[in-house]
């Protein structure tokens, strides 16, 4: 039964209290396990008041055929002895919360749909004699697509859709959630610290969440964990990797790790972007990192990576369900080939650019050094005259995120290449050609071109900065342009990276051209962006624009007023759109007064 309501972790309490059969699904990380553990924690709080309560991962209870196995196994890996509770386990004072009912067998596969659907039937069959046998409270959990339909996965459990509540897990968290998770479990180390908000890049799939609880410590601290995405990044695979050796010891993080390098790159490849990653890429995939193909452990390892997840319920191929992680492993990707060329890479046709998680991880990972500008630039020249065209895309846009003034590509041309976002933000550009690209965003806010430059033909979804064509920089050329958006309101000429004078100057002329009333009072036009801390500026940029004839100045009872010369108006619109593209002389003039 589905209700289509969020439920809390009290009301799934109270449900299996009255003796009610729940089934939480979710995709890997998506805080299944966390949530059976919150459970567990708050009915053993009580145990005089609270129906005795036993949690039962199992993963630990690989092809176990019986109840009695299941409950023999779990009392013996506690070291207690079961018999005497083996007596009365199907009382209905008693709670059961079975965690990965997709971890209990194995995995295998088969091209005929009816033997798969024996072979998860057969794989679950302890499972269904647990459940069916007790009379208390049931909560089951497991990933999405382990059985072809919810009707096939009451069969195998032995469940009625009437007697049966069915939950499926939110995909991420909100901001609040998260701010409220660290301020709860990496508390700041004083109130000047405490976050208010969160980065873009910050990952919201409880997937990362909950590796971040289960290794705060040790991944980052709040000084610097969300200004670096980088270190953030290294830290989380790092532990990803070694979660996963643990579980199956006869493997190590190294080969966990390059099995997930591999299978990323391959979706690079792909035009489904996330996927599909069939069986025989698992299996490759092993075999580059390993150097052998994967026996029976390996293939259940296999079949339950990370934040991988089958595709539909009706094909055994995989793929990425988690973009942060997907993204991450793309650029670790690169990095690892800056550390160690393989010029096999520049023979892949790419599909799919990073996004801005991958680029943001590779200028961070550049920022480290100053030496490996030169050696990216590099690499982006040799693959721009290679099959692999994304990749010098993907390194242009990472340096284009550095935090830097200028920018010499060194006479780099980039042609029928796919660029995600591109942003030349308060930055000088030199000796950069891209041609015949897709460019799905491109940020001209603030930037400036040599001549040098050239971006010609391209297909360009967005370009933020500039309000029409009539403003598009001459070094763009014969370029198709879907969007532009310009920086008009307040909050986003905040986000314009403009100078001092430059903010001054655009406060003022929102104020005395576009704001309602007659005219403004100069008290008003030396208040907010600033003005207040440098009323000398302020009152110079007033002055020019009485100068110039923007606006005129007449005596009120409380100071001066100043009102627009309407005949401006189309002149000050277009500097309030262009704003650091702008030509016109005003702004020239007021950017001046900030060097």
């Amino acid at each position: 039964m589905k209700t289509g309501k969020d439920l809390s972790i009290d009301e799934i309490i109270n449900l299996l209290k009255s003796g009610k059969k729940v089934i939480l699904k979710g995709d890997f990380g998506l805080g299944k396990s966390r949530c059976v553990k919150q459970i567990f924690d708050i009915l053993t709080q009580d145990v005089v008041r609270s129906p005795y309560t036993i949690a039962i991962n199992l993963r630990e209870h690989w092809g176990a055929k019986r109840a009695l196995e299941i409950l023999n196994r779990h009392f013996s890996k506690l070291g207690l002895d079961a018999q005497n509770f083996i007596k009365t386990y199907e009382q209905p004072n008693t709670i059961y919360l079975l965690d990965g009912f997709d971890e209990i067998g194995t995995q295998s596969w088969s091209s005929d749909p009816r033997k798969m659907q024996h072979l998860r039937e057969i794989s679950v069959c302890a499972l269904k004699d647990l459940v069916g046998q007790v009379q208390g409270g049931v909560l089951i959990t497991g990933r999405e697509y382990y059985f072809n339909s919810d009707a096939e996965m009451l069969s195998s459990l032995g469940l009625s859709s009437s007697q049966t509540i069915l939950l499926e897990c939110h995909q991420e968290f909100t901001d609040t959630q998260l701010l409220k998770f660290i301020a709860q479990n990496i508390p700041a180390t004083d109130a000047e610290k405490a976050l208010s908000s969160l980065p873009a890049w910050f990952p919201k799939r409880p997937i990362v969440i909950q590796l971040l609880l289960k290794y705060a410590s040790d991944i980052f601290t709040i000084d610097y964990a969300l200004e670096d995405i980088c270190s953030f990044w290294h830290a989380l695979l790092s532990k990803i990797c070694e979660r996963e050796a643990r579980i199956y010891p006869t493997l190590n993080p190294e080969i966990i790790k390059n099995v997930l390098l591999y299978l990323a790159d391959r979706t690079r490849s792909n035009s489904g972007n996330t996927g599909p990653i069939s069986q025989s890429d698992l299996s490759d995939a092993f075999e580059s990192a390993a150097g052998f193909r994967p026996n029976d452990e390996s293939s259940i390892m296999l079949q339950r990576l990370p934040s991988l997840g089958r595709i539909s319920a009706d094909s055994p191929d995989r793929q990425f369900l988690d973009s942060f992680i997907l993204n991450g492993l793309r650029a670790e990707n690169i990095i690892q080939l800056s550390k160690s060329w393989n010029s096999s890479m520049l023979n892949i046709a790419w599909k799919c650019p990073l996004d801005l998680t991958g680029l943001h991880i590779i200028s961070e990972y550049i920022k480290k050094d100053a030496k490996r500008i030169d050696l990216f630039i590099s690499i982006a020249r040799n693959a721009s005259s290679s099959e692999n065209k994304i990749l010098a895309s993907d390194i242009v846009s990472a340096l284009c995120l550095l935090d830097t003034e200028y920018i010499d590509f060194q006479d780099l041309f980039i042609t029928d290449a796919h660029f995600s976002y591109l942003s030349f933000e308060g930055k000088e550009i030199n000796r950069l050609s891209i041609s015949n690209s897709c460019i799905e965003r491109i940020n001209l806010t603030n930037s400036k071109f040599t001549d040098q430059v050239q971006i010609r033909d391209c297909i360009i979804s967005t370009i933020y900065g500039i309000s029409s064509i009539e403003s598009v920089p001459s070094q763009i050329i014969d370029c198709d342009i879907d969007n532009y958006e310009a920086l008009a309101t307040t909050t986003l000429i905040k986000r314009a990276n403009l100078s001092l004078s430059q903010k001054l100057l655009v406060d003022m002329l929102q104020k005395i051209f576009f704001q309602p009333g007659a005219g403004r009072k100069e008290a008003a036009l030396l208040r907010g962006m600033g003005v207040s801390a440098n009323k000398p500026l302020g009152e110079r940029i007033l002055r020019k624009l009485m100068d110039e004839n923007f606006v005129t100045r007449h005596k009120g009872d409380e100071g001066y007023i100043y009102k627009a010369q309407r005949s401006q108006t189309g002149r000050v619109k277009k500097i309030m759109t262009d704003l650091t593209l702008s030509n016109d002389p005003l702004w020239k003039y007021i950017s001046s007064l900030s060097k």
